[in-house]
């Protein structure tokens, strides 16, 4: 998987973040439970409100700029398998996740 996901910052909103954290949860940890899930994604969400953690950036990483031509597709693509293995799985994917 080439993909790469957001700075660190932008993690709550992150699609790869989430699929990285679910599966560490699921596959690692044996966590299913999606309460636990659902509040991986609320501590993603403090965690990017800490005045530590997002410091003065106020504007997303560019990653398109560091893309290879041609690999936006096959990353969405790639996503969008890891999105419904874990739907599949029942793991809950947070709102305006799905790809």
């Amino acid at each position: 998987m080439r993909s790469r996901g957001q700075a660190y910052n932008e993690c709550a909103t992150d699609a790869w973040r989430h699929v990285l954290d679910a599966r560490l949860l699921s596959e690692v940890l044996g966590i299913a439970d999606s309460e636990v899930h659902r509040g991986m994604q609320r501590l993603r969400e403090m965690l990017c409100a800490e005045p530590s953690i997002a410091g003065t950036k106020q504007h997303p990483a560019d990653l398109a700029a560091e893309r290879v031509p041609g690999s936006e597709e096959e990353d969405r693509q790639a996503l969008a398998r890891e999105q419904r293995s874990l739907s599949l799985r029942g793991i809950p994917l947070p709102d305006g996740f799905l790809q």
